[in-house]
């Protein structure tokens, strides 16, 4: 191509063997080893960044799957919109649901607190419902500023 002749790749792995011929075979047997060495150091090497990794990816897993979930505990229920005329854009999780007990082979028996429906749920259908702290507490410093202004509101009638 171009004026140039294609190498395949055997031509390739065997360049630095044919450039750098070796004297005896004792010479090359003991370049032979020194890579071999090299080889099985890099692949060692390999391997424990890939265990590293995917033992990474098992543990953030196993966070999330198995006894997450207790009585009491406020979850989000996976439950898309099923029937005619329903978008993509429907809410699938269903929340906050409550656990009242566990029903047996990952299975749950939740109450929906917004209309008080029971369900016997799977556990991969499940996600813990945390409110976010910093929401909490503004809200509380809200209803802290209304009540003191209800309180001088009051005492500027009196």
């Amino acid at each position: 191509m171009m004026g140039r002749k294609l190498k395949t790749p055997a031509e390739l792995l065997r360049r630095n063997r044919l450039a750098h011929p070796h004297g005896t075979l004792n010479a090359y047997h003991e370049v032979l080893l020194q890579n071999l060495k090299k080889a099985r150091e890099l692949a060692a090497l390999a391997l424990q960044k890939e265990q590293a990794r995917q033992a990474m990816y098992y543990n953030q897993r196993m966070v999330r799957r198995r006894g997450a979930f207790a009585p009491n505990l406020l979850i989000w229920v996976y439950r898309p919109a099923r029937g005619k005329k329903i978008t993509k854009f429907g809410h699938r999780w269903r929340g906050p649901g409550q656990i009242m007990e566990p029903a047996g082979y990952d299975n749950y028996n939740i109450k929906m607190l917004d209309s008080g429906q029971e369900l016997v749920t799977h556990c991969s259908f499940l996600l813990p419902y945390y409110y976010p702290q910093h929401l909490l507490e503004q809200m509380a410093r809200d209803i802290a500023v209304d009540l003191r202004e209800e309180a001088t509101g009051a005492a500027d009638i009196d």
